[in-house]
This record gives structure tokens, C-alpha cells and sequence, in this order.
């Protein structure tokens, strides 16, 4: 059974949900997130109360407190096991007590113990958390704030965001608001849902609010977009160290973020698009034989391993070189050395990817390391590994985690949410769309393809403008659909679309606007040539 997110009772019942209160601080690259979750036990008898929420993987939290009535709680980071029976004495001698871990079903969902919640009784809930904000193609600075903070809203399978359900069955409402701050003037802000205008708070334009308008509800994921002018030039923000921490210290000592967002020339992008050795170091240990979440046993790690791996070497650019190592207490490659990338060594390696197993032991991963860079480099394709593997160390404290399901040694080149989210694979037909795309970054026309697109063949060859060939039209049809209907899933499939639309270009077909025109007509889409990259 999936976990359900929110303030849940024992049996997985969820607590009425009053109120949601985020404050977002944004500085230059980096944001912090309040948020203030109030609710109210409805019931006529005291229950004891868990609170399951959602953060994204690369988050960190920084600040847990609670009230409930006039006690104020606030989290401290302990030992897991000395927590663990610090909570259990304060529940038997009938104090109110709050434990807060990492959800043992999936890294990246955190549960906290409330305890006893009197009846009629209210509760508010404060966390704080800080995060990286992505980068978006256009130079702005995304950040989503998901609506999955109560049960009833939650997907219905891993990995499935909630983009909106009716708005006339909240119970709850939303007070959101936002302080941008950078050595950059604030250029604009957007955001799928509406805001009240921009007001800046300087002359400089250099710190900027904005509040979602009015009777918002909490009924889609709300996004925002921010825009600074001048977004390459590198910056840099000093943080103060906090007056109560002890000098000398993290805490105490003042703090300096440089922020490097550079951009190179056409020229220099274009020449080393076909670049690199790319080496992929995947955890085939015991452990990854196990299910990633609670809710899917069937799911394992290494079958989402072999998900991602489609995804990544799908995303290849032609003419660069790479290989597959898989390691546990010894380790083995797929080829004995990088190969250059083509249609027949990305299929040999799919096949062997494939049939994949944890079947390597114990999770050794120096002698793969010495190993792959005891290896001569290739001339001109400079070396990027990436590694694939499930942490097999136990953290033993409560509250505060780090885990990181994937890291790349060299960012040049990933599928960025591919690796991050490896833990939440996507069983439909994205994998099924994306397995049939060749390695120059076509797609055929034939019935393998139109069935992933809902279509018979007889309908896909109709709706084919008489002057483009099958492969164009094949492919311009892939990327309406993953546009149109796989928007969610962008960071996983991007790089391969970016593929497809390089090759569309290089065919200088014809007609490539009545293309998209027909596409979105057979598949019910309205998807602009732009942003397809065409």
C-alpha cells in the first residue's frame, strides 16, 4: 500500500488539513522553504498522529518544530536509537513527544511521530528546508512546490505528480509568498498559477516579493520561474554566521556562495556535442535485488537501474565513445574497452543491459575505479563517469539525512532527473516511446511506434504530409507526444528529444511546420514548432 502524505493517524487516516502557509526565500541560486502545515483532531478521543511529506532528493531539511496547543516542540538531531526510546519514555509517562526519519520504504519521503493529539485539539507543523534550484533551458530558475501534502490528493503510483484536481474539493487553502534576493537585478517572475504583481523593494531592483493572488487553492502544483538579468555573470552572497552558534564553527563563522552559471559560444557548444567517453558504473550488489519502494514490490533497484541506463544511453550523442561496468565483490564491463557509439554497439549493449542482474555480491567499488581510469584516454573525448548505486551505509541519526541515489564525477552530460529520481522509474509507454528511437535520434514509422502512440497504423501513414518522409514524420510525432503528454517526465527524456530534433534539422525536410500541424491534429495536442527546437 502506498504511503499517503499529511498528518495521518495510526491507521493511515488522515487528519483534517486547515491551513498551508509557505514562505519561499530565494538567494541568487539557493531557496529556502517554510512551510506551516496547521491541523485539527475532529475526533472525540486523543489519536496518535504521523506526519508523512514528500521532499525532493536533493533537498536538505534545516528546522522541524511543532505546536499543539501551548507546547512548542522543537526537533533536535540525535542518535537514531537514543531517539527512538527517548520518544517511547515520553509517550509512557503521557508527555507529548515528536520523532522525525527518514521513511524506511523511500529515501525521500520523511515521517514524523506527533504523538498524542487531544481531541478537538490543533496542531501546527513548521518545516524548513533548503535547496538548489534547477536551471531551466531559458536561464530561469525553476521551483515547485507539489500539492501531494494531503492523502487524498496523492498519485496513484510512483514517480506520478498531482498537476491539479478540482478546486471545489480542498478543504484547505494556501497563503504563499516569495522574497527574491541576488547581486543581479530580478528581471521577472512567472508561474502556472496567478500572482499579484512584482514588487520590488529597492531601487536596484535587486530584491523583488511576489504572493499567489487571492482565493488560490492548493489544487495543482504550484511553480514559479525566476528570471535575473545578466544570469551568466558569475555572483557571489555572503551569509552571516548565526550570533548563538559558537565562533570558529559552521554555525558560527560567516559563509561565502559563489555562483558560476557560464555561456559558451554556438561555436564551441556544437564542436563538442559529439565529445566525450562516457562511462556508466552500475551497483549490481545483493542489495539492489530489492524493491524500491513499499508499494511496488515488484519494482527493484536494479530493474530501475536498467530503466535508467535505456534512458541515458538513448541520450548519446553519435561519434562520442562508451561503456557499461557493473561491480558488487567483483566487477565486469560490457566491452573491454569504450566503443564508439553507433546503432549496432548502443543495441549490443541494450541487449546485455537487458538481462542485467544484482547477482555480483557485496558492493566493492575501488578495484571498478582503478580499473576504468588505469585506461588510456581517447584522444580529443574528454572522460566522464557516472555512478549508479544505492548507499549501503545505515545512517544513524534522526532528522537530518543526506542521500544522494546517484552522482556524476563530471556534469557535463546527464539525464538530470534520470539519475535523480532512479528510485521512482516510470513503467508506460515513455519507456516503450523511447526504447524504439534509434541512435542517430530518429524514430521508424511503423506499428510498433503508432500503438505507443494510442494510433492504428492505417491512422499514422493518413495523416503523413505527402512531401516528408516516414522517418521525419515518425519522429516529429515522438516529440509532439512527449511534449504533450509527458511534460512531467521533461528531465528524463530532454537530452534524447534535444537528439531527435538536432537530426530533424540536419535532414532540411520540408514542410516541417504542416508536420507539426499534423501532428497535433492526430494526437489531440497544441505543441509550438519552437518548442520542439525546431
Amino acid at each position: 500500500k502506498m504511503v499517503g502524505c499529511g498528518l495521518l493517524t495510526a491507521k493511515k487516516n488522515p487528519v483534517p488539513l486547515k491551513s498551508v502557509e509557505v514562505e519561499l526565500q530565494v538567494k541568487d541560486h539557493v531557496a529556502t522553504v517554510i512551510s506551516t502545515l496547521n491541523y485539527q483532531n475532529k475526533e472525540d478521543k486523543p489519536i496518535e498522529a504521523l506526519f508523512v511529506f514528500p521532499l525532493p532528493g536533493d533537498a536538505a531539511v534545516c528546522h522541524f518544530s511543532a505546536d499543539i496547543g501551548q507546547t512548542h516542540i522543537v526537533a533536535e538531531l540525535k542518535e537514531k536509537q537514543q531517539a527512538r526510546e527517548e520518544y517511547d519514555d515520553a509517550l509512557s509517562s503521557g508527555q507529548q513527544a515528536f520523532l522525525l526519519e527518514e521513511s524506511e520504504q523511500s529515501p525521500d519521503i520523511f515521517s514524523l511521530s506527533v504523538g498524542s493529539l487531544p481531541p478537538g485539539e490543533s496542531a501546527s507543523i513548521r518545516l524548513q528546508y533548503v535547496i538548489e534550484l534547477a536551471v531551466e533551458a531559458d536561464g530561469a530558475l525553476r521551483f515547485c512546490l507539489p500539492a501531494v501534502l494531503n492523502p487524498r490528493y496523492q498519485p496513484q503510483g510512483p514517480g506520478v505528480p498531482v498537476s491539479s484536481v478540482p478546486a471545489s474539493e480542498i478543504p484547505y487553502s494556501l497563503s504563499f509568498s516569495a522574497r527574491v534576493s541576488s547581486p543581479r537585478p530580478v528581471s521577472k517572475v512567472e508561474s502556472s498559477c496567478s500572482l499579484e504583481p512584482l514588487q520590488y523593494l529597492n531601487t536596484d531592483h535587486t530584491e523583488a516579493a511576489v504572493k499567489l493572488a487571492a482565493g488560490h487553492k492548493f489544487d495543482r502544483d504550484v511553480e514559479l520561474l525566476i528570471y535575473y538579468k545578466d544570469a551568466h555573470q558569475p555572483s557571489a552572497v555572503v551569509e552571516a554566521g548565526q550570533d548563538s552558534a559558537q565562533p570558529g564553527t559552521l554555525m558560527g563563522d560567516p559563509v561565502v556562495m559563489v555562483s558560476l552559471y557560464p555561456e559558451f559560444p554556438e561555436s564551441v557548444v556544437s564542436k563538442r556535442a559529439s565529445c566525450g567517453e562516457f562511462v556508466f558504473l552500475v551497483d549490481r550488489s545483493g542489495s539492489m535485488d530489492c524493491p524500491t519502494n513499499n508499494w511496488n514490490q515488484q519494482e527493484t533497484r536494479i530493474s530501475s537501474a536498467r530503466d535508467t541506463l535505456l534512458l541515458l544511453l538513448k541520450s548519446l550523442p553519435m561519434g562520442c565513445y562508451f561503456n557499461i561496468y557493473g561491480f558488487g565483490s567483483s566487477y565486469d564491463h560490457i566491452f573491454l574497452q569504450s566503443v564508439e557509439y553507433s546503432e549496432k554497439s548502443m543495441e549490443e549493449a541494450l541487449k546485455k543491459v537487458k538481462v542485467m542482474q544484482a547477482d555480483l555480491g557485496g558492493t566493492e567499488i575501488l578495484q571498478p575505479l582503478q580499473h576504468i581510469y588505469s585506461q588510456p584516454c581517447i584522444s580529443n573525448q574528454p572522460r566522464q563517469e557516472y555512478n549508479y548505486s544505492y548507499s549501503t551505509l545505515y545512517y544513524n541519526f534522526c532528522w537530518l539525512f543526506v542521500y544522494r541515489p546517484a552522482s556524476s564525477l563530471n556534469a557535463g552530460m546527464t539525464s538530470k532527473r534520470a539519475l535523480r529520481r532512479a528510485g521512482q522509474p516510470r513503467r508506460d509507454p515513455l519507456l516503450q516511446l523511447v526504447s524504439l528511437q534509434k541512435a542517430s535520434g530518429c524514430w521508424l514509422l511503423d506499428a510498433a511506434l503508432a500503438s505507443v502512440l494510442g494510433k492504428t497504423s492505417e491512422e499514422v501513414e493518413k495523416s503523413k504530409p505527402a512531401e516528408v518522409s516516414s522517418e521525419v514524420w515518425a519522429t516529429i510525432l515522438a516529440l509532439i507526444w512527449l511534449h504533450g503528454f509527458k511534460m512531467d517526465a521533461k528531465d528524463e527524456w530532454e537530452l534524447l528529444a534535444v537528439k531527435a530534433a538536432s537530426w530533424v534539422q540536419a535532414q532540411n525536410a520540408p514542410c516541417v511546420k504542416d508536420c507539426v500541424d499534423a501532428s497535433n491534429a492526430l494526437l489531440g495536442c497544441r505543441v509550438h514548432k519552437e518548442a520542439l527546437g525546431l
